[in-house]
Order: structure tokens, then sequence, then C-alpha cells
């Protein structure tokens, strides 16, 4: 399995473009990009991602671990986006002036 991955950021934008293409999975494995981000991340920041055909990829919410330094971990939310084509572009922004 080969994984790359391309991010575009703006000095002093708070906008990021990642981009991820996943090569050689075998039949029958899915495939997820999984984002642990921290308390208040939703009231302050948009996400959202989309697929090679530019359809947008439905988030998948649950629990998981974030930590803000090493050794430390609090429980929060997970954004998941599930494909099937091996590529995903997924944008974050912030909604605050």
């Amino acid at each position: 399995i080969i994984h790359r991955r391309r991010l575009r950021k703006q000095r002093g934008v708070l906008h990021w473009i990642v981009e991820d293409w996943v090569e050689g999975v075998p039949s029958g494995i899915p495939i997820v990009q999984i984002w642990h981000p921290g308390h208040g991340f939703l009231e302050n920041y948009v996400i959202r991602a989309h697929d090679a055909q530019k359809t947008n990829v439905t988030p998948v919410f649950g629990s998981g671990w974030y930590s803000k330094i090493y050794g430390k971990r609090e429980q929060t939310i997970t954004i998941s986006f599930p494909i099937s084509n091996g590529y995903i572009c997924t944008e974050i922004y912030t909604t605050k002036k």
C-alpha cells in the first residue's frame, strides 16, 4: 500500500487543503481518513471533503482521543471520511474573522 499526501496552506490564512492518494489497497479493505480535532473545533472551523469525481464525502462522527501535548490525552470527537476510489481532498477553514 502506498500513501501520498499534499498539504497546501497560505501563510497567515487559516485555510488548509489536504490531498491524499492511496494505491495498492487490496479489495475489500476500507479506506478512511480520520481526524481527531481538539475541543471547540466544530465551533471555529469547517471541514469538508470530496473524492476524485468532486463528489462530497459525508463525514462520520465518532469518539476518540486528542493530545495537545505529548503524554496527555483527552477524549474528543473523530471526524471520518470513508472513500472508495483512493483519492480524497479535504478542506479545513475557520469560520472566525
